[in-house]
């Protein structure tokens, strides 16, 4: 047999999982939940930053079906749930940073007392003065939101000379341009149960979470336990585009084993449709300045872009996202000269992490959109332009990566490009009109710049 005979590229391939999402089998994870199980509800912050001057149960646990409250004082180990950077507290004990922020939770017999037993936990804060433009973080006399400052990560590229790029350039097209907070919403809200610790002090968390060894790690650090006494098992996900990964999924897997440990019972979290909207990640909003330098014949001569990425209350995978979108601000052109300032910045806005894209959308909306504005000051073809200075195999990137052989735009347009000349467009509608447009992006496979696009397999056995 050849390699080949392996490949399913090209090939009829059934979903594995196509017969039980059509029969309705118990796939997804509130599928699953034990008979015996107890439910869990977060209190949340009602405020977008504050101090929290107190915080009293005591109605909540009058309320029928409740049996604990559960905050800070209660964990074992560490109090933090971040990612990236450790910058996001499980349980929040002095300050919240934006709404929805975890204060504790009330643990019921059933999940309508854990939220209905939520909502009497009273909460008092003393405000304090929120943020909620990436700009006004930025001033030096601006409220910080964290210890160190609201610049959570700094990214620089310089490439070439663009002082000289520009004045060597025909015609400079400069443009501003700003995409907004976004929400996965996936179908099925975020849910996860956790069972008590076996004979062996293992405790088994299952839910529908994308980086089932994240959870693994975060919830052996807030339990104080070994990561090997925790198994996290990674449920059929109903959607995620994103929403699965960072925070969101590590507080619901602490928070159902802590219940689970401390309750002697398994615990189970179902949130609604409500609260996944205001406690889970979004998609990061951008700030994006791009001046553009061509010679006449349309051939890219200098770039100059500044990006201020808005990461909400927390880093999340804000270090990674704002790293990826700086590698790809350019697009997918050749340009001698470039330099590209990035700041990723704290707000009291919701945090944002991971969406489907990781910060190329944002970047390549403003490319693209550079690129058909020069394409019409140079009275100039977009497509023709486009394809003049497109990476090649042996092209240099704007962070000097030399291409390989596998870049196939030129071809790709090309194609596209033949199809749009085909396109019968239906007629349009009295008093309106219709036309096509074209975009290019490219993305880095993987982890592209925040890792190394590599896989291997090693085994290791252990004594327990």
């Amino acid at each position: 047999m050849t390699l080949q005979d392996y490949s399913i590229v090209g090939m009829r391939v059934a979903r594995e999982d196509a017969l039980d999402k059509v029969l309705g089998t118990p796939i997804f994870t509130a599928d699953m939940i034990p008979k015996d199980t107890v439910f869990a509800s977060v209190v949340r912050s009602s405020r977008p930053h504050a101090r929290i001057l107190s915080l009293n149960p005591k109605a909540a646990l009058s309320t029928a079906g409740v049996m604990r409250f559960i905050a800070s004082r209660d964990i074992p180990g560490v109090n933090n749930v971040g990612t990236l950077i450790r910058d996001k507290p499980f349980f929040c004990q002095d300050v919240v940073r934006c709404i929805g922020d975890p204060i504790g939770a009330i643990i019921a017999e059933s999940r309508d007392a854990a939220e209905e037993g939520a909502r009497q936990v009273e909460v008092e804060y003393e405000d304090l003065p929120a943020i909620f433009s990436p700009l006004e973080a930025l001033q030096p006399n601006s409220v910080k939101i964290h210890p160190n400052g609201n610049i959570c990560r700094r990214l620089r590229i310089r490439k070439g000379d663009v002082d000289r790029g520009f004045r060597e350039s025909d015609v400079i097209v400069e443009n501003e341009y700003t995409t907004q907070m976004q929400e996965h919403a996936q179908l099925e809200p975020e849910t996860a149960f956790a069972l008590p610790p076996d004979q062996d002090g293992i405790i088994t968390v299952v839910g529908p979470w994308q980086d089932t060894f994240d959870v693994q790690d975060a919830v052996a650090l807030v339990m104080a336990k070994k990561s090997s006494e925790i198994r996290a098992v990674q449920a059929q996900a109903g959607g995620a585009f994103g929403s699965r990964c960072n925070e969101i999924a590590n507080e619901l897997a602490c928070l159902v084993s802590l219940s689970a440990s401390l309750i002697g019972k398994p615990t189970a979290i179902i949130m609604s449709r409500e609260e996944s909207v205001t406690a889970h990640s979004k998609r990061h909003p951008f700030f994006m300045k791009y001046k553009t330098g061509a010679k006449r014949d349309g051939t890219l001569v200098a770039e100059e872009i500044r990006l201020i990425c808005d990461t909400g209350a927390y880093a999340s995978a804000g270090p990674g996202v704002v790293m990826r979108a700086t590698v790809h601000c350019t697009g997918p052109y050749v340009i001698p000269n470039v330099k590209a300032d990035s700041d990723l910045v704290y707000t009291n806005n919701p945090y944002a992490g991971s969406f489907r894209g990781f910060g190329c959308p944002q970047v390549h909306f403003a490319a693209e959109s550079q690129m058909n504005c020069l394409a019409e000051s140079l009275s100039m073809d977009p497509i023709a332009l486009r394809k003049k200075n497109l990476l090649r195999p042996g092209s240099e990137t704007n962070t000097g990566h030399v291409l390989g052989t596998s870049v196939g735009l030129d071809e790709c347009l090309s194609k596209v490009a033949e199809r749009l000349n085909l396109l019968a467009l239906p007629s349009p509608e009295r008093g309106s009109t219709r036309g096509v447009g074209i975009a290019i992006g490219y993305h880095g496979n993987s982890l592209g710049p925040e890792g190394g696009d590599r896989c291997g397999a090693l085994v290791s056995i252990h004594a327990d």
